[in-house]
């Protein structure tokens, strides 16, 4: 929990951060937080990577899902462990704390590798009632 008062804020920016955290528990406790923090009528920007279709980013998920547990969990060769998880799961998941979903765009970015993968941007509102 963050030392803030329930509903302090008019908006949340969150970037790649459920990418960041692959466990489901951690990922609803922050969203759960984001529910307290922002006003009912507020939003949250969401910029993430969900799960890509291309063949490498495919490999990648079979190779690691044996020693990962989850399809479209991996880690990379520093260490780091991220998940890259549908997209219709990033709905259901601000969906079950309050919020819908306002906006949604879909583009493609370069990765630190060379590479490039889909990014999906929402803007997702507190429901007020």
């Amino acid at each position: 929990p963050l030392p803030f008062a329930d509903a302090s804020f008019d908006a949340a920016l969150l970037f790649a951060v459920l990418t960041s955290d692959p466990d489901p528990v951690a990922q609803e406790s922050a969203v759960a937080e984001l529910a307290r923090l922002v006003r009912p009528g507020g939003v949250v920007y969401v910029s993430d990577v969900p799960l890509q279709t291309d063949e490498r980013s495919r490999a990648r998920y079979r190779a690691q899902e044996a020693s990962t547990g989850t399809y479209g969990v991996f880690r990379i060769e520093d260490g780091g462990t991220f998940q890259h998880q549908p997209l219709e799961r990033f709905h259901e998941l601000f969906g079950r704390h309050g919020f819908a979903v306002a906006e949604e765009r879909r583009d493609v970015t370069p990765t630190l590798d060379g590479h490039t993968d889909l990014r999906v941007q929402l803007i997702v509102r507190r429901r007020t009632a």
